[in-house]
């Protein structure tokens, strides 16, 4: 039994591995037509240019020699013409006919090479559609796995999910904000049992001070990160929010509600109605701002209690006066620091919608433009196998002033992906149907190259299924305070979960109608 139950083992193992290497072959494929396909549609934009160009000069020659023709007539019928003026002009008419002939000649060459380049666009746009057929259903399996992934490693005795695998210096630790998220998921898909599992370890078990502690081990539910900051506690109050209003069961509400006090105590103590960074924090975060709108404007969706759309209100307010308040930097990282930090620019749209923002003054396309041409890298990423691929998606912090040179962050990543998915729909609303395909292919862009990134889990639990490093390179500095972790296999929680909602388009800063 126990060979037999190895083997099955292993042929999953072997099959999730294969699955995720098709995943990025055809990944790959799909790049490859793309930018094909883009370079013909260049070069048909590039004769059709001159051929434009042709035909007016065709047009400017035919009027010049119908002038000259003209002129050459009336100088025929003048008795007085003298011989060598006809000549002359006889002379021009034969040179323009030749150079109109040279001109036609062109024009029809540059019309075949066209016709030429609207088959092979033809053809590369079948070839495209074809390979995008093929990788709808390997993702569809893909992102189905990488799900599997996160149930997999839920401690069954604490509820808790371990946030990293194969990093020994995290292993074991759970970190509240992927607790939230993993929570999130699973009431996403209806896993009720298994988000109230991790609901309930902070609702009973959890040892706690003001707030929750940011991090606790999954097996033994001792704290590991004797810190607590605002973010993450509010993160787990948006998931109780989450599972309150998919499920309909109120049980968690009363740990939104712990959660809520003591944040709105927090923000009492700011004249302003922001949020520091935790009880023992002095700093202020546009992130942990965000989270806090998006945590009291669910409450009082859910309760229509007016202390949280005034709490929501307030915080709105402190993010206009510190967060969007420099043209030249169209979200500061926080209170009088104008870093730039990727994850506040996505959470934006995310939390705020473009709706809000564009009634505020902000332009939600801004907001990713400048992150785009601030934040976008193309690196070199080692896959497991040896081969080193190139992946676009975006870095932590403005790539031009990091010595480090460009990482991509998955997470980071797949939360601009969603914001792209945001803006498409908010166009899509508009009535602007060239806004909502520019935005929707762009969030397709963004999650083919972040599938290049999958890996297969390492250990026994994992069985081969999917799942994101936390970054294309591991121990590399974020810039922001903290260090990728160890391990060039080291599947991350909060990558992978946020990657599946990047797939499935929904938004955890948002309740779903």
């Amino acid at each position: 039994g126990f060979l037999f139950s190895a083997y099955n083992n292993f042929r999953l193992a072997a099959h999730n591995k294969e699955l995720i290497e098709k995943m990025v072959d055809i990944a790959q494929d799909s790049r490859k037509s793309r930018d094909e396909l883009e370079n013909i549609r260049n070069s048909r934009v590039t004769l059709e240019s001159r051929l434009k160009e042709a035909s007016d000069k065709i047009q400017e020659s035919q009027n010049e020699l119908d002038d000259k023709l003209k002129a050459l007539e009336e100088s025929r019928k003048m008795e007085m013409a003298k011989t060598e003026l006809l000549q002359i002009q006889e002379a021009e008419v034969q040179k323009l006919k030749a150079m109109l002939n040279g001109l036609s000649r062109d024009e029809a060459g540059l019309k075949q090479k066209i016709d030429d380049l609207a088959k092979m666009e033809q053809s590369a746009r079948d070839k495209l559609l074809e390979i995008k057929g093929r990788k709808m259903l390997l993702e569809k399996e893909n992102f189905e796995k990488m799900y599997q992934w996160v149930k997999t490693h839920q401690n069954p005795r604490t509820g808790l999910v371990i946030s990293f695998e194969g990093d020994e210096s995290v292993d074991g630790q759970s970190f509240i904000y992927d607790q939230a998220l993993a929570a999130i998921a699973f009431s996403y898909f209806r896993d009720f049992e298994q988000a109230g599992k991790i609901l309930d370890f902070y609702l009973l078990k959890a040892k706690r001070g003001q707030g929750f502690y940011n991090s606790y081990y999954a097996s033994s539910a001792d704290v590991s990160e004797f810190i607590i900051h605002s973010g993450p506690n509010l993160w787990l109050g948006i998931a109780a929010l989450q599972y309150t209003k998919m499920s309909g069961d109120e049980k968690y509400l009363p740990l939104a509600r712990e959660i809520a006090a003591w944040i709105l105590r927090l923000q009492s103590e700011d004249a302003q109605g922001g949020l520091r960074g935790g009880p023992d924090t002095p700093w202020y975060s546009t992130e942990h701002n965000l989270d806090g709108f998006a945590f009291f404007n669910m409450f009082y969706q859910i309760k229509k209690e007016p202390a949280y759309l005034k709490a929501s209100q307030k915080i709105l307010s402190w993010l206009e006066i510190h967060a969007y308040d420099n043209p030249q930097v169209p979200v500061k990282r926080g209170k009088g620091d104008a870093t730039i930090a990727t994850d506040t620019y996505a959470w934006s749209i995310a939390s705020l919608g473009p709706q809000r923002l564009t009634q505020g003054g902000m332009d939600p396309e801004a907001i990713m433009k400048f992150a785009e041409e601030n934040c976008t890298v193309a690196v070199g990423y080692p896959r497991p196998g040896g081969e080193t691929i190139q992946v676009k998606g975006f870095d932590f912090a403005k790539q031009a002033h990091s010595a480090r040179g460009g990482v991509v962050s998955s997470e980071w990543t797949a939360q601009m992906i969603l914001s792209y998915k945001l803006l498409s729909g908010y166009f899509a609303s508009l009535g602007d149907s060239a806004k909502t395909k520019l935005y929707q292919d762009k969030a397709e862009e963004y999650l083919e190259e972040l599938t290049k990134m999958i890996i297969a889990s390492p250990s026994r639990t994992g069985q081969g299924q999917g799942c994101l490093p936390y970054a294309s390179t591991d121990f590399m500095d974020t810039g922001h305070g903290w260090m990728t972790p160890k391990g060039k296999d080291t599947g991350s929680l909060s990558a992978t979960v946020y990657t599946i909602f990047a797939y499935y388009g929904f938004n955890p800063l948002e309740l779903s109608s």
